[in-house]
């Protein structure tokens, strides 16, 4: 009889997760698949067990951590969450020979380990290390030298008075002769568009300098020039609708009146500076003010006057420039719940996506009914225009046509249902708990001071709610309410900063939970005499996100579900719950 007390433990499996990277995000890029079929090849063959799906930052340089997330990975292990983790290539870990090694040498320290599934070298052994280090060094050298002959490229495209890139752009094509290429040919092969100099196009280079008088001269709205073209069927050149943005992105460039820009190395430098200011998306603005090299091209404008041609650019540069900058903490929005209402139409994956349908859940936009329903519902005292003549919708799916949308909700009808909400959430206790507003909810780790810092939450909420009835009353001014507000979003900032991370205490979130019923009840008593913009505001203080669904079951049947601010975490990243209808239904 075999005693089993003598018999070896068999031992813990060890718990990993994988990392994919792909430097150029494609539509047919099959990277993912074969890395992730090679890590859990390795996992297979190393008996390691993947707690989640790996971690892909695709479309993301290697020679940069900031956007990445290794750092998610660094601290899993950190945290005992996971023992190892799983790559394809050491390549796929960074291109920075010195940064990568750093975040390594992190994981080594806190008892993990790193395994390459086509680069099998353990990383404890000096010779592992070793193999590592020069596996890293070679990856940094390629991209080294991919990004020299880049340099050298566009060194020349700009010596020429070429564009940065060989994009072509509306109002401008390269050839007119040239059939398609296949792939892996050269694009541009006849004599004429060797040189990669644009040439304008007959029609849209016409309506390009149209843009530029109409919004510049005559002082037309954006948006409206916008709806213009696609009214009259002028399409990006990739097939797409043309919105604002992009019309501004076209003239922003300068490109159509002759010009080419780029940023300098220490434009750069400062850009990369301000994202890890926390600016992330700082320097992919298109706005003029964020390049500082302007040169004149090698291609024709559109406005062939050259004295037309600059007064009309400076007169742009002189309007753009003098647009009013809307602070970060402060916007005024135009409806009551601008930037709220969310879209729930589930939307089917293109044809050759292979992925589940999923929500919408992207911003519905206000849509106005007319000329006739202006006339019938005149607008309201104050000045804004009446709720039943706006409706919201979703606006990728009434301008792109990529989700079917949740119908055309009026503005009246959901304030109908935000007031019986209030309504309800007047009638709930008065006590404030220890937590706070939506605008502070942060993740924080648990301290022995956490009962003096929730206490001075509390205080902070309170001082918040006070704040917001005055406002709301009108006895604090506009000015007053947004500084006083920005400087206890300022305080809670700090108080959040001094808790230092520590990974051997356990995480918490710190949640919101409903505010006193002051707050609730001067909505309530001052909501007929308040703007749109007043509204938004104040309603930003209770509301997360309000969801929008189609029609079902008669008018008189709500289409709105309301989350609020202290809501679970869960339940604001949560897809939208069942229509409303369904549980009157039931």
């Amino acid at each position: 009889m075999v005693d089993v007390r003598q018999m070896p433990s068999r031992p813990k499996r060890r718990r990993g997760r994988g990392y994919i990277r792909v430097s150029k995000r494609r539509r047919d890029m099959i990277s993912p698949e074969i890395q992730r079929e090679a890590i859990d090849g390795l996992a297979l063959r190393t008996e390691i067990d993947q707690v989640e799906a790996p971690i892909e930052d695709l479309g993301l340089s290697g020679r940069d951590f900031e956007e990445r997330r290794i750092k998610d990975l660094v601290l899993a292990v950190q945290d005992h969450e996971i023992d190892v983790v799983l790559l394809w290539k050491w390549s796929r870990f960074g291109r920075n020979t010195l940064e990568s090694l750093k975040n390594i040498q992190a994981i080594y320290d806190a008892g993990g380990d790193v395994m390459a599934a086509t680069e099998d070298f353990d990383g404890r052994t000096s010779v592992g290390r070793l193999q590592i280090t020069q596996m890293l060094g070679w990856a940094q050298f390629q991209s080294d030298q991919i990004g020299e002959s880049w340099q050298s490229a566009h060194a020349y495209r700009r010596k020429m008075g070429l564009p940065h890139s060989g994009f072509q752009t509306f109002g401008y094509r390269v050839c007119f002769t040239c059939p398609p290429n296949d792939p892996g040919e050269r694009r541009y092969k006849c004599n004429e568009c060797r040189s990669g100099i644009m040439q304008i196009h007959p029609v849209e280079g016409k309506v390009l300098a149209e843009c530029y008088r109409r919004w510049t001269w005559e002082n037309e709205p954006i948006n409206q020039i916008a709806a213009d073209l696609r009214e009259r069927g002028f399409r990006t050149l990739g097939g797409k609708i043309i919105t604002p943005t992009q019309l501004y992105k076209w003239m922003d460039s300068g490109f159509g009146l002759g010009w080419v820009r780029w940023r300098s190395k220490e434009k750069i430098q400062q850009d990369k500076q301000n994202i890890r200011d926390g600016a992330k998306y700082y320097y992919r603005s298109s706005r003029p003010e964020y390049f500082d090299v302007w040169k004149v091209g090698a291609h024709k404008s559109v406005i062939e006057d050259p004295d037309e041609r600059e007064l009309l650019w400076l007169a742009y540069l002189a309007k753009r420039f003098d647009a009013p900058k809307t602070p970060a903490h402060h916007h005024d929005p135009k409806y009551s719940i601008s930037g709220l209402a969310r879209c729930t139409g589930v939307r089917v994956p293109a044809r050759d996506v292979v992925a589940p349908n999923f929500y919408c859940k992207r911003n519905a936009g206000a849509f106005t009914r007319g000329e006739a329903m202006e006339k019938k519902n005149p607008p309201l005292p104050n000045g804004d225009r009446d709720p039943r003549n706006v409706v919201f919708r979703c606006t990728h799916g009434a301008i792109n046509k990529d989700c079917p949308g949740c119908g055309s909700v009026s503005l009246a009808r959901v304030e109908r249902e935000i007031l019986s909400w209030l309504m309800d959430q007047a009638k709930g206790a008065e006590v404030v708990d220890f937590k706070i507003a939506q605008s502070q909810r942060v993740a924080v780790r648990v301290k022995d001071d956490s009962e003096k810092t929730e206490r001075r939450l509390k205080e902070l909420d309170a001082e918040l709610t006070r704040l917001v009835g005055g406002y709301t009353k009108g006895i604090i001014p506009e000015k007053q309410y947004l500084e006083q507000k920005q400087e206890i979003d300022d305080e809670v900032a700090d108080l959040n900063k001094a808790v230092e991370p520590d990974p051997k205490k356990q995480k918490r979130k710190v949640q919101a939970v409903r505010p006193s019923r002051a707050r609730f009840l001067g909505l309530l008593e001052e909501w007929e005499h308040m703007t749109y913009s007043r509204k938004r505001q104040l309603l930003g203080t209770v509301i997360a996100h309000i969801w929008l669904y189609p029609e079902m079951g008669g008018r008189n049947t709500p289409r709105t579900v309301i989350v609020p601010l202290w809501a679970e975490e869960r339940e604001l990243e949560a897809d939208p719950p069942p229509h409303p209808a369904l549980k009157l239904a039931a």
